[in-house]
């Protein structure tokens, strides 16, 4: 069992200026703790640097990062 999988099959959204996957979610703030990340300021920007976007794009077809708030709720 792969946590990344069991993640994908979460099918609940957030619509704010689009829709974001819950799972999309929690793996990137999973991914920034791993980082050594320790507020959710931290991991945001992290996720939203131009050097880890690419990565979220090409291996967890994470295309957009959801604004602060929704690490938030």
């Amino acid at each position: 069992m792969c946590i990344i999988d069991e993640m994908k099959k979460a099918s609940t959204v957030v619509d704010h200026q689009g829709y974001y996957r819950l799972s999309g979610i929690i793996e990137i703030l999973i991914m920034g703790l791993m980082c050594k990340m320790t507020t959710l300021t931290d991991i945001h920007n992290w996720a939203e640097s131009k050097a880890v976007r690419p990565m979220l794009k090409e291996r967890f077809d994470i295309w957009s990062i959801p604004c602060y708030s929704h690490f938030t709720i």
